[in-house]
C-alpha cells in the first residue's frame, strides 16, 4: 500500500522507504514528476509502474496535468499512449 506524503508516494516496509515517486507542483494544475526510486530488494516486482499509476490516478482525480522529467516516467508515457492526454 502506497502512502501519500508531501509531494510523493512512498511504499514502506518495516519502517523503511523501499519505493517512491516524487513531484513538484508548478502552479496549481501541473505536477512535475521528477524522481522514481525502487530499492534493489524490490526491483523486478513492478513497483515503479505502480508508482506511476498512483500519480496518474491522482492527476485524474484532481484534474491535474503531468510534466514528466524523470527518465522512467518519460519512458512510461512513451510506451502507454493511452495516458498522454494527461501530459501538459
Amino acid at each position: 500500500m502506497f502512502q501519500e506524503e508531501k509531494n510523493r508516494f512512498v511504499l514502506k516496509e518495516e519502517g523503511k522507504d523501499v519505493a517512491e515517486i516524487t513531484w513538484q507542483m508548478k502552479g496549481i494544475r501541473h505536477m512535475v514528476v521528477d524522481h522514481t526510486f525502487v530499492d534493489s530488494s524490490q526491483r523486478g516486482k513492478g513497483m515503479a509502474e505502480k508508482l506511476v499509476l498512483e500519480v496518474i490516478a491522482k492527476a485524474q482525480r484532481e484534474d491535474l496535468k503531468l510534466i514528466p522529467t524523470c527518465s522512467y516516467v518519460v519512458s512510461y508515457f512513451e510506451k502507454h499512449p493511452e495516458y498522454r492526454g494527461l501530459l501538459a
